[in-house]
């Protein structure tokens, strides 16, 4: 396969102009150098600095189609769009838990997944965010007579991004703060410190409340042993923790590929749109 050609076919996609000023000089010394190569290690160092060359130039044809008037325009109509939809689902995720009693039973008994998350009020953070990726490229790509490919892609890869951060970091560390709020209004109550098992034991087996990488430990870490006199036992109730772990790590792996998914159907969705306008 000759070296730089899947690269070029996607840079011509993206970047069609700033492909032939940026790129194809460098791919071109690649293929030469590869060429030119007598051993396998002059191929290697010629692949090896070819690519890094080429990656620079990605690089340049990236920017270069950022400052672009279409690219802003585009950026711009995303970013309202993005931002009015996520509005508007953390205004309904509010209204529908804190205002209806039997609207919230209702989210929470039809629709568990997205209900739970509602009920610490991340649902928005968790869910929202990935389905605003559809009306943003989609608005932005329609009102666009040309619509720059560079601007959808690096769209729907921030879309990616911030559904990892939201759903990584941002989520968790608000599911976190409101266990400790619960837990002290309990204590406030009550008076009661001995939960069985301890509070911060709970805390710490809840992979809902855990960032990446505190999550990520918890998917590899060995089984706890909760009793001191029994140092090889594990409970029934921790058997599945290492599971639990991994199974939230696909759940938030999913909701960043389906940023991307709704990103490229909001895309293809304008495109026929225009086809047929």
């Amino acid at each position: 396969m000759t070296p730089g050609r899947v690269i070029h076919r996607i840079a011509v996609a993206l970047w069609p102009e700033a492909c032939e000023r940026f790129l194809e000089p460098a791919i071109a010394d690649l293929q030469h150098d590869c060429a030119r190569a007598a051993t396998l290690a002059e191929y290697a160092h010629a692949l090896t600095h070819g690519y890094v060359a080429v990656g620079i130039c990605l690089a340049a044809c990236a920017v270069h189609d950022s400052r672009g008037s279409e690219s802003r325009a585009f950026n711009a109509r995303a970013r309202i769009a993005f931002l009015l939809t996520v509005a508007v689902a953390f205004v309904l995720e509010l209204v529908l838990m804190h205002t209806s009693t039997a609207a919230r039973h209702y989210v929470v008994t039809h629709a568990s997944y997205v209900g739970f998350a509602a009920m610490t009020d991340t649902a928005t953070l968790r869910f929202g965010i990935p389905v605003a990726m559809f009306p943003a490229v989609f608005y932005a790509a329609g009102r666009a007579a040309v619509a720059p490919r560079g601007a959808a892609v690096r769209a729907i890869a921030l879309g990616a991004l911030v559904t990892f951060v939201a759903s990584g970091f941002v989520a968790p560390s608000l599911d976190r703060i409101r266990a400790i709020r619960d837990h002290d209004a309990f204590v406030a109550v009550t008076g009661r410190y001995d939960l069985q098992p301890p509070f911060e034991w709970q805390l710490d087996r809840y992979p809902p409340a855990k960032a990446w990488p505190a999550l990520i430990r918890g998917a590899f870490a060995p089984p706890p042993h909760r009793f001191a006199g029994y140092p090889t036992y594990v409970a029934p109730e921790d058997l599945g923790l290492q599971r639990w772990h991994w199974q939230a790590i696909y759940e938030r792996m999913l909701l960043v590929a389906l940023a991307i998914a709704f990103g490229v159907f909001g895309w293809t969705a304008a495109r026929i749109r225009h086809a047929f306008a």
